[in-house]
């Protein structure tokens, strides 16, 4: 059962949520809600994980004897070379 929130948000911010409602065509409950919905799961470690990234576990090996940080960092030189 759906039931009705009132919040007070800043206007800029609500005007950017719109936008991104509008492009990821959603609604901002919806966004609301899935944000919601995530942030209270209980006993999820990773709840702040979406599904996709979540698919993502375990894929990608990295070089031997680099840790992601490394590789984070090189990559981050490199672009703002």
């Amino acid at each position: 059962m759906k039931t009705k929130l009132t919040l007070s948000i800043d206007k800029e911010v609500v005007e950017k949520a719109k936008k991104y409602a509008d492009m990821a065509n959603q609604s901002i409950s919806e966004i609301v809600e899935r944000y919601l919905k995530t942030v209270t799961e209980k006993g999820d470690t990773t709840s702040g994980i979406s599904e996709r990234v979540k698919s993502l576990a375990g894929k990608f090996n990295l070089p031997e004897g680099k840790d992601d940080k490394e590789i984070l960092i090189g990559a981050l030189a490199k672009k703002y070379e």
